[in-house]
């Protein structure tokens, strides 16, 4: 019985931890670099050849990508 116990207790502590820290971190690395490449995609140096303003209207997207992209995931409200 004891052994049950502690068994169980380790298996609801692992998935615990995988839920509430592993998952969250691989999901934002996952979506930081999602919003990169999307960003680079969408806002190309034909679309906006002025570097200054190119990378601010890259940097706005990217933010944007990535909080929709931790909303999809359930980290984010």
């Amino acid at each position: 019985m004891d052994k049950k116990v502690v068994l169980l207790a380790v298996i609801v502590g692992a998935v615990i931890l995988y839920w509430f820290g592993i998952r969250p971190e691989n999901v934002r690395k996952d979506c930081n670099k999602e919003a990169i490449e999307e960003s680079v995609r969408t806002i190309s140096f034909e679309d906006e050849p002025d570097t200054d303003k190119r990378e601010a209207l890259q940097y706005k997207a990217q933010e944007n990508y990535y909080t929709s992209c931790l909303r999809r995931n359930g980290l984010s409200k």
